[in-house]
């Protein structure tokens, strides 16, 4: 027997190998269903909708179940209240009064407590049964939890079933709570995918309102940069006429004058240093006013001192500075040396008064030659060019901000549609294949 046996295995098993006997399935592929995003609302809608009704469904039943439950300690409470104590010989007397005590407490809780739950018809009214339940069952387990003993006094036969239908009031409430934040769950993935989808429109909405924007801003962009290029010819054609060219002729020769007058300011500050420590002392010891005002010129701006003082005023200055010198009213090292130092720039100041008058009005008269032949029209065109290369600036500035909006909510739409997908399935319990 034990090699018949033994052979049927080995038949069995050969079999199974041939045939493929005995094989476990492999488990089944989830289902994906391929839905495009415009379908999306209407299937979650359903969904939600038809969950809805089985939650709102289910919390009734459970409304109803608890009711039953309540009626029946509205009941107990009724026969309690027909028991009367002072028959009760078996009772302490020591304890009578706690007893006593207790049975009204308990009657009392029971009434305001043991109340029916409206009818739940929607959310809201899930979520009122279960606030309800809650304060409820509250109130009367702490009177059962202070009045234990003694409610096994009074009410002993009743105590265990009290307890059993409290206990099953709970079971019902948290089963309402739980389906009731199904319910709440459901809204919340109905929302995500509704608002999502809204959202979805919107930044294509934005992406063409801003592909129209960035169009219409680059030929705004070719419009100034053809302006741009008709402006710098314009400029190249000025350049080349007469009139301008008269007048870069006559800003150069301004330039040779102010490299002129720098020249000269040099040659007189250098002449005038050379009598510095005598001009500086004789500030101290002059009583006159005037001319000691006119020596704080000479000292700080000798040029400009000179053109517009009278050189008589000068000559005379310097005058006074050598003969206090000679006298030995103002003392230096040398004063051989600086008495010649100083006729030196006495006998100068003639020369200088006359280079001044000379190139001050050589600047004069290039001054009204360049207003005469002032290119207008250059200034015109340059502040042309200026604006319109701060309004090109501006145009690329904007593009490129478009731009940078339009990658970004390019970049949030895929994110705001896994939003929606993983909601959709969810919700629905199903595998999605989203079509966009």
């Amino acid at each position: 027997m034990p090699k018949i046996a033994t052979i049927l295995g080995m038949l069995q098993r050969t079999q199974s190998m041939i045939f493929g006997w005995g094989r476990k399935k492999p488990p089944e592929e989830p289902q994906i269903t391929i839905i495009r995003l415009d379908e999306i609302v209407d299937v979650a809608e359903k969904t939600r909708h038809i969950r809805a009704e089985r939650t709102i469904t289910k919390a009734g039943n459970l409304a109803h179940k608890t009711n039953t439950l309540i009626r029946e300690l509205v009941q107990i409470r009724k026969d309690i209240e027909m028991d009367d104590l002072e028959e009760e010989e078996e009772i302490d007397p020591r304890i009578r009064p706690l007893v006593i005590k207790g049975k009204k407490m308990l009657i009392e809780a029971l009434k305001k407590n043991a109340v029916e739950i409206e009818p739940i018809h929607d959310y809201k009214g899930m979520v009122q049964a279960n606030k309800d339940l809650e304060h409820r069952l509250k109130r009367v387990g702490n009177i059962l939890g202070k009045q234990s003993r003694v409610v096994h006094v009074f009410a002993e036969e009743y105590a265990a079933r009290l307890k059993q239908i409290l206990e099953e009031i709970e079971d019902n409430r948290k089963e309402l709570l739980s389906t009731t934040t199904w319910h709440q769950n459901d809204n919340e993935l109905a929302e995500t995918i509704t608002g999502g989808i809204k959202n979805v429109h919107s930044m294509e909405m934005l992406i063409n309102d801003n592909g129209k924007s960035v169009s219409e801003s680059e030929q705004e962009s070719n419009d100034i940069s053809s302006k741009m290029a008709q402006t710098e010819a314009e400029i190249a054609d000025f350049k080349k006429s007469a009139e301008y060219n008269r007048w870069l002729n006559l800003c150069d020769l301004m330039e040779r004058h102010k490299r002129d007058r720098v020249a000269l300011k040099m040659e007189i500050s250098t002449q005038f240093t050379k009598i510095s420590r005598p001009l500086g002392r004789y500030s101290r010891i002059s009583a006159d006013k005037e001319q000691t005002a006119l020596l704080e010129r000479l000292l700080d701006d000798a040029y400009d001192t000179i053109r517009l003082a009278d050189s008589g005023s000068v000559i005379e200055l310097l005058e006074g500075v050598r003969r206090a010198t000679s006298s030995g009213s103002i003392s230096v090292k040398d004063v051989s040396k600086a008495l010649e130092a100083i006729m030196q720039t006495q006998e100068a100041i003639g020369r200088f008064v006359d280079k001044i008058n000379n190139l001050e009005a050589e600047v004069q008269k290039t001054t009204v030659d360049m207003e005469d032949v002032k290119p207008a029209k250059m200034d015109l065109l340059k502040k042309d060019m200026y604006n319109l290369k701060e309004t090109q600036e501006l145009i690329q500035k904007k593009i490129s901000n478009i731009k940078n909006t339009t990658t970004k909510t390019e970049e949030s739409i895929p994110k705001e549609i896994k939003k929606i997908h993983e909601a959709l399935e969810k919700i629905t319990g199903m595998r999605y294949e989203i079509k966009y």
